[in-house]
């Protein structure tokens, strides 16, 4: 099926300042580009347009994952994600349950990330739209993020030591 999926999109939406009301949403794109799959939630008040974005990226590797795909691309607009996911590794980076789970989940889908222009990210930021104008109408329960359980276990191996790079493409 992966062969007829052109890429995932991703939004993290906050408003109306930055922290806000945070959502997050994520589109599957086939190769005609029609969707084949979108998600979307609502986290809750006070959260960083950046921790939204994260918010999205998780959960589309997540989506990845389970459907079995390998090698997808994933968009954002964020360029500081990109970065954030393309540092090298370091010992900081245990604290951060985000950055173990994305780079837990990269290595296992063989996923790559990739700049796109937010005004070409229509799909994703139209689902975190209608959902952000919801939770501002109180209509919505924020969903809390729960990380996998497997990425403490993964990440007390030896297999990935502080300083190691992760190869990403900043520029798709």
């Amino acid at each position: 099926m992966e062969q007829f999926i052109k890429h995932v999109e991703i939004k993290g939406l906050t408003g109306p300042t930055n922290p806000g009301t945070a959502t997050w949403a994520f589109v599957v794109l086939t190769t005609i580009g029609a969707e084949y799959h979108h998600a979307a939630g609502y986290i809750g008040e006070n959260v960083t347009n950046h921790a939204a974005e994260q918010r999205a990226f998780i959960e589309a590797l997540r989506y990845i994952e389970l459907k079995g795909w390998k090698g997808l691309v994933i968009k954002t607009g964020l360029v500081t994600l990109i970065q954030q996911l393309s540092r090298p590794r370091s010992v900081a980076d245990n604290q951060s349950p985000f950055l173990a789970e994305a780079r837990y989940l990269l290595k296992q889908t063989g996923c790559s990330v990739e700049w796109q222009a937010e005004s070409r990210n229509n799909y994703a930021t139209d689902y975190a739209r209608k959902l952000y104008y919801k939770a501002r109408r109180g209509e919505l329960v924020p969903s809390p993020i729960v990380m996998l359980k497997s990425v403490e276990e993964h990440y007390s191996s030896d297999e990935d030591e502080p300083g190691q790079q992760l190869q990403l493409p900043l520029f798709g």
